[in-house]
């Protein structure tokens, strides 16, 4: 078996500075143990190839930023959630303590995982144009409350006053157009730091789960709201939904759309599954 070493990424400012916290108990760990690493905050290394595994310390905002920045991972990929969204993990893991997730990063077999693509940007979770996006761009300021209740405080705030944008969508071969309270491309089942869009999606199916919300009125906004946030929405008549494998968004007005969180704004969006793009022990 070839000698392990890890390349471990840290995003000090995720989660109040937990990562930081943690970083000490897994050198220590990983030192009694006799693994090669090597810590990296600010700067990511230009490379990966002297590496092993791609250990990293952070919510879903640093792995997103690890991704794009590298695009390609040759290597296995293991990550300690501790940000202010962390949905990826969880779906990837649930729920598991410190002591569990790096037995995975130790001894965990690779997995591949798919990934999706916007305009070349990477994301994992999801992206969503429409409301989704408004609320990711206007939750930066919250994000020292944690990423659950951040969204949800804005959600709430901000359910009054949104109005639909007109769209027009393309997918498998359908052409439709028409005002949208929010349209969602997902890979994993949740983000927002909890709120199950798509609850049956798979990391491991080679497709993205399309939802499409038609136009509600502020009495079905604040109806369905804790039906999303569960995952018991998709059986309502203003909701459609489907697995496909490309996507395309455009509109004569600027959009707002957030990939796993990270805000970006234009009049069109490309958007594709990458299957198996990356390697994650699990």
């Amino acid at each position: 078996m070839p000698t392990r070493s890890f390349c471990i990424i840290t995003n000090p400012l995720a989660g109040k500075g937990k990562p930081l916290k943690l970083l000490s108990t897994i050198t220590q760990k990983f030192s009694s143990q006799n693994i090669s690493f090597k810590t990296f905050e600010n700067n990511l290394p230009d490379s990966l190839n002297e590496f092993t595994d791609l250990l990293i310390l952070g919510g879903d905002g640093t792995l997103q930023y690890t991704l794009n920045f590298y695009k390609q991972i040759p290597i296995a990929i293991s990550i300690i959630p501790c940000g202010t969204g962390n949905d990826f993990s969880w779906v990837l893991h649930g729920d598991k303590s410190l002591e569990e997730l790096l037995e995975i990063a130790l001894n965990g077999t690779p997995t591949g995982v798919d990934a999706g693509s916007c305009n070349g940007r990477i994301f994992l979770n999801g992206i969503g144009i429409g409301f989704d996006g408004e609320i990711a761009k206007l939750t930066g300021g919250r994000k020292k409350l944690g990423g659950h209740i951040s969204y949800l405080l804005t959600v709430l705030k901000h359910i009054f006053r949104y109005r639909e944008k007109q769209m027009n969508l393309e997918f498998d071969g359908v052409d439709t157009a028409g005002k949208y309270f929010m349209v969602a491309a997902a890979n994993g089942q949740r983000y927002g730091g909890g709120f199950k869009v798509s609850p049956f999606s798979s990391i491991h199916d080679g497709e993205l789960n399309l939802l499409i919300i038609h136009p509600l009125s502020i009495l079905k906004r604040l109806r369905y709201l804790p039906l999303i946030e569960r995952g018991r929405h998709l059986d309502l008549t203003v909701i459609e939904h489907r697995q496909i494998k490309k996507l395309k968004v455009t509109s004569n007005e600027t959009l707002t759309a957030h990939l796993d969180g990270e805000v970006e704004e234009g009049r069109e969006f490309e958007i594709t599954v990458l299957p198996t793009r990356f390697y994650f022990r699990h």
